[in-house]
């Protein structure tokens, strides 16, 4: 085996161990013992316990991003182009994350972790934010109400808020798959996403037409 290859066997091991057990309650020697090698060769690879766990968060998180985005320009491609089509797909690929790598969603989201480690964590909600706002942003149903600095700004601040409503949905469903399947939570979300959605582009409509009649 390849020291690339052997390198993945270790990282495939600690994310299953690390996941089953708990970065802190996991000693090196059960990583090796599971990846089937040597304690000095994990050293070898990684520096430290908390550079493994880190790359395998890196690993991990990188992944759910692929898919997500994989899922929605699937959805962008196909006939039905709508927002609420590609929000589905996007939503229905975080579940679907969750769902297998249950383990591993706790070490993700509820574990204590070191400050470099949070920061790997912490990078993807940027990219849940843009992600959630360029499909808004085209949606027929906010599109023609876009346009002007502030409506771009409460858009982008709805798109956060979304995303910090997911993360915690998420951690919710984790421990609530047998009382909600996987379809159900997604309708439901999407519900609450458009409900909110609906509200707001009423809103902005009225101000503008408000606007119109006292100019």
């Amino acid at each position: 085996m390849s020291a690339v290859q052997r390198r993945e066997e270790i990282l495939a091991a600690a994310t299953v161990v690390f996941g089953k057990h708990g970065f802190h309650q996991t000693a090196i020697e059960e990583v090796a013992k599971a990846a089937g090698v040597s304690k000095a060769l994990i050293y070898e690879h990684f520096a430290s316990k908390d550079e493994l766990q880190e790359t395998v968060l890196k690993q991990l998180t990188n992944g759910l991003l692929e898919e997500i985005g994989a899922a929605v320009a699937a959805a962008s491609s196909e006939d039905d182009e709508t927002s609420i089509a590609r929000l589905r797909a996007g939503i229905d690929a975080y579940f679907a994350y969750i769902e297998r790598n249950r383990d591993a969603w706790h070490m993700m989201f509820r574990e204590s972790v070191g400050r470099d480690t949070s920061q790997v964590i912490l990078s993807m909600e940027p990219a849940f934010v843009s992600g959630i706002a360029a499909v808004l942003s085209v949606a027929p149903e906010t599109a023609p109400l876009l346009g002007d600095v502030e409506s771009g700004v409460r858009l982008r601040v709805g798109a956060q808020m979304l995303t910090g409503s997911m993360q915690w949905l998420g951690n919710w469903w984790v421990d609530n798959m047998d009382l909600v399947p996987r379809a159900t939570i997604v309708d439901w979300a999407i519900d609450a996403m458009w409900l909110g959605l609906d509200g707001w582009t009423a809103k902005l409509r009225a101000e503008r037409e408000a606007g119109g009649r006292q100019g």
